[in-house]
C-alpha cells in the first residue's frame, strides 16, 4: 500500500500537481550533506543496499533484521540518499514497524518533490540531483514506472554526467524520460583527491562509476564505447567501438554508428546495424524506432525509403510523451547544419503547438538563425521565460543572437543569462569585468563557476592566471579536465607548461610528444614542435626538420610561423645568422596585418642602426598598441622606462601604457616585471618592490628559468636600494 501511495505522489510531483509541504526539509538536508559530507564515507554507506537485498523493488526481510543497524548509520551519513529511504521504508514493512514505515515514506515524498522542484518541465532543465546511481531505480520505483533503457546524454562530462531513464507509464501507455545526476553531487563532497575543486574529479568521478558498472548496466557500456570510438580516428576503428557498445543494446553506440557509416562510409560498415535496432524498435522502444527511422532515412543497413522513415518517425512519436521521432530527426539535421524539409517542419511545428519544450527550442533555434532583428513576442517570451533558465541557456541564446547583431541588449542579456547560471555567459561576463578596478576576485570567482560548469575556455583562463601566479600543478589540473574533452588548446598550454619540467605536471618528453601527435593538423603545436627540435629539448636535435615545419605553414601566410622562422634565422639555428632572411619573412608577417608581427618587426627594427628603422619601428610598435596588442604595448611601456639612453625614457608615459595592460594579480611574471620597471623609473619602490615579487612568485624555480629568476632578482635588489632598472645597450631591449 504505502508503495502506492509513494507512486501516487511521486507522480503527482511530476506532473506538477502536487503542493503539500513535508514535515522533513529535504532543501536543509541538502545544505547539511553537502557541508559535512565525505566521498568515501558516503560510497561506503551505499553498500548496506547490497547487504540488506535492495534492489529497486524489494528487500530481504532477514538480511534487513541482520543490517539493520548499518542501514541507519548509512541514512546518518547520507540522509538525502532516496535508495537507502527506500530500502529502509521496505525493511520497516518487512519487521511490521508502521511507524518507521511512514516516516520513510514522508521523507522519501519530500526528497521526490524537492528534486523534481529543481528541475522543472521546460526546455533544457537541469537534472534530477541524485547521491549516487542506485537512486535512480528507487525514483523509478517510487513512481511506479518500468525501466525500459538508459542512456548517458553527453559524450563528455561536464558539470555533471545526466543519466537519461526511459520508463513506461502505465496510465499515459508511452514512454516518459527522467534524467538524473550524482556526479556532481560527488563531486562537491570533501574528498582526498588531488583534482577536487577541478573538471577533472568529475570525470574521473563518473569514468570509475561507468568502469564499475558497465558489466551489468548496458548504458554504462554504451557510454565507453562511445567515447573509446571518439578517441580513434580511423573509421573502422571507430565503428567497431561502436559496434560492440551497440550489441549490448546501447543507443548512443547505435546512433554513433551509423554517424560513422553515413559521414566515412566504407565497405560493409553498416553490417549488423539494423539487425541490432531491429529488435529493440519492436519492443516499441521509442528511441529504437527513431534510430531505425534515421537508418531508411539515409539508406544506412537498408535500401533508403523515406516513407517508411516517416512512419517509424509517427511510430516513435506514439511511443513517446517526448515525442522522440521528431526530436531526434531535428536534432541531428540542425547539428548536420541541414535544411529542414517540409515534413519535418509540419512536425516540429505541430509539436511546438502541443507544448513540447524540446520541439520548441529546435524550432526557435531554426527560426533565429534566419532573423536580422532580434525575436519578438512568443518566441522572444520563451527564451526569458524563467522555467526555460534553471540553466541560463534560453538567455543564452537571445544574448548569443544580441551579439551576433550587434544589439545594444548584448550586454544585459549576457549579465542575465549568466546570472541564471549558463556557463559560457559566466566566461564573457567574467572577462568583460575583470580588468574593471575591484573587479578581480568577483570575475575570478565566476571564471571558476563557469570552468566548473563544464566551459572549456574558462578552463584555460583559471589555468593561466594560475600559471601567473606560479601555481603549476593547479594549472595543470585546470587544464587536464579539457584536454579529456579533446580541446586543442588546453592541451598546447599544458605541454607548454611541461616544457618547463615543473615536479608534478610533465616533462619536456610529455610535451614533445603532445606536439608530435597533434603536429599533423595543428599550426601551433607544428611551431612548439620546431622550437623543440632548434633545442633537442625532449627529442633530438633536428634544425632541418624544424625548418621544414616552419615553413610548411609560413608558405602559407601564417604569421605566427613567419615570425618564429624569422627568430630563427635570426639566431643562426639553420646554420648562420641570417638578417636578410629573417627581415624578409617578418616584413611577410607584417603584410597578413598581424599586430602582434607588426609589434615584433617594430621592436626588432628599433635595435637596428639607423634613424630611419628607429623611426619605422616606433610607429609600428605604435600602431600594434593602437590595434589592441599587448605584446606592443608591453614593449613599448619597456623602452620609455628602462631604455639605455635617456632621451628615449619617458617614465610617466611608460607607467600609464604599462596601467593599460590590466590589474597585475591577472598578469603574465613578463607584464608584472615591465609594471615594477615603470613604477621605478617614477620613483615608486614600494610599488615597484611589491609588483617584482609577484612577477617572480610566477617563475618556476627550474633550471631552464635560472637565468630568468637572476635578472628579475637582480631588478628587485635594485628597487630595495631604491634605484631603478636601465639596460645596459640597446641589444637587450
Amino acid at each position: 500500500m504505502r508503495q502506492k501511495i509513494l507512486a501516487a505522489a511521486t507522480l503527482l510531483a511530476i506532473t506538477g500537481l502536487a503542493r503539500a509541504a513535508a514535515p522533513f526539509d529535504a532543501a536543509a538536508a541538502w545544505s547539511d550533506f553537502f557541508a559535512h559530507a565525505k566521498y568515501s564515507e558516503v560510497n561506503e554507506a551505499y553498500h548496506v543496499l547490497g547487504a540488506v537485498g535492495y534492489d529497486g523493488t524489494r528487500v530481504d526481510a532477514d538480511s534487513c533484521r541482520d543490517a539493520g543497524d548499518r542501514l541507519d548509520a548509512a541514512l546518518k551519513g547520507a540522509p538525502v540518499g532516496v535508495a537507502l529511504h527506500h530500502a529502509a521504508m521496505m525493511c520497516a514493512e518487512s519487521r511490521g514497524d508502521t511507524a518507521r514505515a511512514d516516516r520513510e515514506l514522508e521523507t522519501l515524498g519530500a526528497l521526490t518533490r524537492h528534486a523534481l522542484s529543481q528541475t522543472g518541465r521546460g526546455a533544457w532543465a537541469p537534472p534530477l540531483r541524485i547521491v549516487r546511481p542506485e537512486d535512480v531505480m528507487a525514483f523509478v520505483s517510487a513512481a511506479g514506472y518500468e525501466e525500459r533503457y538508459a542512456y548517458y546524454t553527453d559524450l563528455h562530462v561536464r558539470q555533471g554526467y545526466p543519466r537519461t531513464v526511459a520508463v513506461f507509464d502505465p496510465d499515459s501507455k508511452r514512454e516518459r524520460e527522467l534524467t538524473f545526476d550524482w556526479v556532481d553531487t560527488l563531486a562537491q563532497l570533501e574528498s582526498e583527491s588531488k583534482f577536487r575543486g577541478y573538471p577533472a574529479d568529475r570525470y574521473a568521478i563518473a569514468h570509475a562509476f561507468l568502469e564499475a558498472w558497465s558489466g551489468e548496466d548496458v548504458a554504462s557500456a554504451d557510454a565507453l564505447s562511445a567515447r573509446e570510438a571518439w578517441g580513434k580516428s580511423d573509421a573502422r576503428a571507430k565503428r567497431d567501438a561502436l559496434k560492440a557498445g551497440a550489441a549490448r543494446g546501447g543507443v548512443l553506440a547505435m546512433q554513433g554508428w551509423m554517424e560513422v557509416c553515413s559521414t566515412k562510409p566504407f565497405a560493409g560498415c553498416e553490417d549488423g546495424l539494423v539487425d541490432a535496432l531491429l529488435p529493440m524498435a519492436e519492443k516499441g522502444q521509442a528511441l529504437a524506432r527513431a534510430e531505425l527511422a534515421q537508418a531508411y532515412l539515409h539508406g544506412v543497413g537498408v535500401k533508403k525509403d523515406e516513407a517508411a522513415a516517416l512512419a517509424l518517425i509517427d511510430a516513435a512519436d506514439r511511443a513517446s510523451d517526448s515525442l522522440a521521432g521528431t526530436v531526434l530527426a531535428a536534432s541531428l539535421m540542425t547539428v548536420h547544419g541541414e535544411a529542414w524539409p517540409a515534413w519535418l517542419v509540419e512536425r516540429v511545428g505541430k509539436a511546438e503547438r502541443g507544448g513540447v519544450p524540446a520541439a520548441r527550442a529546435l524550432g526557435i533555434a531554426r527560426r533565429l538563425g534566419s532573423l536580422k532583428a532580434m525575436p519578438v513576442g512568443d518566441d522572444r517570451a520563451f527564451l526569458e521565460a524563467p522555467e526555460n533558465n534553471r540553466t541560463g541557456r534560453g538567455l543564452g541564446l537571445l544574448a548569443t543572437m544580441a551579439s551576433t547583431l550587434k544589439s545594444p541588449e548584448a550586454d544585459a542579456l549576457r549579465a542575465r543569462a549568466a546570472e541564471a547560471g549558463d556557463p559560457e555567459s559566466k566566461r564573457i561576463v567574467a572577462l568583460q569585468r575583470i580588468g574593471t578596478p575591484g573587479a578581480a576576485d568577483a570575475s575570478l570567482a565566476m571564471l571558476r563557476d563557469a570552468a566548473l560548469g563544464g566551459d572549456d575556455f574558462a578552463a584555460r583562463m583559471m589555468a593561466a592566471q594560475d600559471m601567473a601566479d606560479g601555481r603549476y600543478e593547479s594549472a595543470s589540473n585546470w587544464l587536464l579536465g579539457s584536454v579529456i574533452h579533446g580541446d586543442v588548446d588546453a592541451a598546447l598550454s599544458l605541454a607548454s607548461l611541461q616544457e618547463q619540467d615543473v615536479p608534478g605536471v610533465g616533462t619536456v618528453a610529455d610535451a614533445a610528444s603532445t606536439y608530435e601527435e597533434l603536429s599533423g593538423t595543428v599550426p601551433a603545436a607544428r611551431r612548439a614542435l620546431a622550437s623543440l627540435l632548434i633545442d633537442g629539448r625532449g627529442v633530438a636535435k633536428d634544425a632541418a626538420r624544424a625548418r621544414r615545419l616552419l615553413l610548411q605553414d609560413a608558405e602559407r601566410d601564417d604569421a605566427s610561423s613567419q615570425m618564429q622562422l624569422a627568430r630563427a634565422y635570426l639566431q643562426g639555428s639553420f646554420g648562420r645568422e641570417d638578417a636578410s632572411s629573417a627581415e624578409s619573412w617578418m616584413k611577410k608577417a607584417v603584410a597578413t596585418g598581424d599586430v602582434d608581427a607588426k609589434a615584433a618587426y617594430g621592436s626588432w627594427l628599433l635595435s637596428q642602426p639607423g634613424a630611419s628603422a628607429r623611426e619605422r619601428g616606433m610607429a609600428l610598435l605604435h600602431e600594434a598598441d593602437a590595434a589592441g596588442s599587448m605584446a606592443a604595448t608591453n614593449d613599448l611601456a619597456w623602452r620609455l622606462c628602462v631604455h639605455p639612453e635617456a632621451s628615449q625614457r619617458d617614465p610617466k608615459a611608460g607607467l600609464e601604457a604599462a596601467k593599460r595592460l590590466g590589474d597585475p594579480r591577472l598578469l603574465s611574471p613578463g607584464v608584472r616585471d615591465t609594471l615594477a620597471a615603470c613604477h621605478a623609473a617614477t620613483g615608486d619602490f614600494i610599488e615597484a618592490i611589491r609588483l617584482q615579487g609577484l612577477a617572480l612568485d610566477g617563475i618556476p624555480s627550474t633550471k631552464a628559468f635560472e637565468t630568468t629568476r637572476v635578472r628579475m632578482q637582480a631588478r628587485l635588489d635594485l628597487y630595495k636600494a631604491g634605484k631603478p632598472y636601465v639596460e645596459d645597450d640597446l641589444k637587450q631591449l
